[in-house]
């Protein structure tokens, strides 16, 4: 190789090595704190998973969000789940993985798995109002409505005030109650339903038991 060829490949490598670290860093921010607006975020996660710069809680939130992503999305669902299974292993002492593989259990048609992870999730963190609403759908799933109905009053309990598009205990509740031939009571239910979707995202939404690491999916890392 001749000098100037080398001159010209190092060059090349000096401006390209700002633009690689620069995307780099862009796709950490994107995947553990603004997931939201990432435009690829299982790819922006897959950065973050495989780099040897990423500590124990940083790579198993990466996992949660790619894998939660991955299912909502509905791109794979087996992968979605492999993810969770590598991220409890690294934290099993987080309540929101087994709260996600949770869901991905139930997607699957496995209710009774997705009892076992989100009554795992409560006893990680007792006051984890999503974990027994999500519980209280799988509940009743498997046509225990009794104990479904413990674990939605709970939710609604520890967040009276908190909705999301994919998270209502209050339509939860409303289907309980009709399985139960309570019609009245369902139709109430339904009415605070809707004025809770209405308030999702406002200010004062949220309370303790739902927000920073207890919020919906996807996992901040600030």
């Amino acid at each position: 190789m001749n000098r100037m060829l080398r001159l010209v490949l190092v060059s090349l490598a000096a401006f390209a090595a700002p633009a690689m670290v620069q995307a780099a860093d862009k796709a950490w921010v994107s995947c553990l704190r603004q997931p939201e607006r990432a435009d690829d975020l299982e790819a922006v996660c897959t950065v973050v998973i495989d780099s040897a710069e990423a500590t124990a809680v940083q790579r198993a939130a990466a996992l949660n969000n790619r894998g939660a992503d991955r299912a909502f999305r509905g791109a794979s669902r087996e992968q979605a789940r492999r993810d969770l299974d590598q991220a409890i292993a690294l934290q099993p002492d987080i309540a929101k993985l087994f709260n996600t593989r949770g869901y991905i259990r139930m997607g699957d048609g496995d209710a009774a798995g997705a009892v076992d992870d989100y009554s795992q999730a409560i006893r990680l963190d007792p006051h984890f109002a999503v974990a027994y609403g999500n519980r209280a759908e799988a509940l009743m799933s498997l046509r225990r409505a009794d104990e479904a109905m413990r674990d939605v009053n709970e939710a609604i309990r520890l967040a009276p005030s908190y909705a999301h598009p994919l998270y209502d205990p209050y339509q939860t509740r409303a289907a309980i109650k009709e399985a139960k031939g309570d019609l009245k009571g369902a139709e109430a239910d339904r009415t605070l339903g809707s004025r809770m979707q209405g308030k999702a995202g406002k200010p004062g939404a949220l309370n303790a038991n739902v927000s920073g690491d207890r919020i919906w999916d996807p996992w901040l890392i600030r």
